[in-house]
């Protein structure tokens, strides 16, 4: 039985067939700060169904202390990059929103 450690965080464990390809990872997106410290990202797999392009955006994830709005812009770069892949439809996977 997992149960919250000291500070509130909850572990997550996420269990998939890896060999799916609809979710095998095919794209990173990288978030750096201007010293190239990787500080947030983005990932996912793009699948093709009956001639038309999937993504399946599985993770989002910044770092604590970025400037407000650099969320906002995270979360909108995979929906500006999925469409020069010719993808139509993206699917979300969340764990942890609302």
């Amino acid at each position: 039985m997992l149960t919250d450690p000291p500070g509130g965080r909850t572990p997550c464990v996420e269990a998939v067939n890896e060999a799916d390809e609809k979710i095998r990872r095919s794209f990173s997106l990288e978030l750096r700060d201007g010293a190239g410290r990787l500080r947030g990202g983005a990932c996912g797999a793009v699948h093709e169904t009956d001639g038309k392009r999937f993504a399946y955006l599985a993770a989002v994830t910044l770092d604590v202390g970025l400037p407000p709005s650099t969320g906002i812009a995270l979360g909108q770069a995979p929906f500006d990059f999925l469409p020069s892949l010719g993808v139509s439809t993206v699917h979300l996977c969340t764990q942890t929103a609302d």
